[in-house]
């Protein structure tokens, strides 16, 4: 017989820029933002660059995975975070090796963008898991950002292919698309349905 459950997960780009290229003071929302969170089984968020620690103090989930892997010519890591009030039993970051943008563009290759993929145990489920991946996408409108974006998603795709066979999974993150587009549309011909359809 088929089973049925249901798991409350949370997705949130947090805007966690250093204080110069954010525009406001990160460190002042995260501290209003996480007594919000914790209502939720799993919280997914980006940008959580000079943040997560904020975070890490503040939310008291029993488990937590974040990407911050950085690469030389890359000076940001990924800014994502993963948090769960059970247990994570794999985190695995994948990065993207396309993307558009330095000082222009979204500035998206600045940050070593990619996902992560965290393996968390359903509570009440006699040991089943569910694998979310949590990503976020290249910004911006500009052809070479879509160009950029669609490269991307074939990554998560591949990534799903390898390391999900037989595992429910959750895609959530900023994927940097109104709900219309190829992103989307890759997304739906893989078999994803949107939980949040756009109004």
């Amino acid at each position: 017989p088929a089973a049925s459950g249901h798991i409350t997960v949370l997705n949130y780009n947090v805007h966690g820029l250093p204080p110069l290229f954010a525009g406001d003071r990160p460190l002042w929302r995260s501290r209003r933002i996480a007594p919000l969170l914790s209502s939720y089984q799993v919280i997914a968020l980006q940008e959580t660059f000079s943040v997560h620690r904020s975070f890490d103090r503040q939310l008291s989930f029993s488990a937590k995975a974040h990407a911050r892997q950085r690469r030389c010519d890359r000076p940001a890591g990924p800014g994502l975070s993963t948090y769960s009030q059970t247990s994570i039993e794999t985190r695995l970051f994948v990065p993207f090796e396309h993307c558009h943008g330095v000082l222009r563009y979204a500035n998206d290759c600045l940050a070593n963008k990619g996902l992560l993929l965290t393996r968390i145990r359903l509570p009440g489920s006699k040991g089943r898991s569910l694998d979310l991946y949590n990503t976020h996408l290249d910004a911006g409108q500009n052809d070479g950002d879509s160009s950029a974006r669609s490269a991307q998603i074939n990554v998560l795709l591949q990534a799903i292919s390898e390391h999900s066979r037989g595992q429910a999974v959750v895609v959530v993150g900023d994927l940097n698309e109104a709900g219309t587009g190829p992103v989307s549309r890759a997304l739906q011909l893989a078999g994803f349905v949107e939980a949040c359809p756009q109004a």
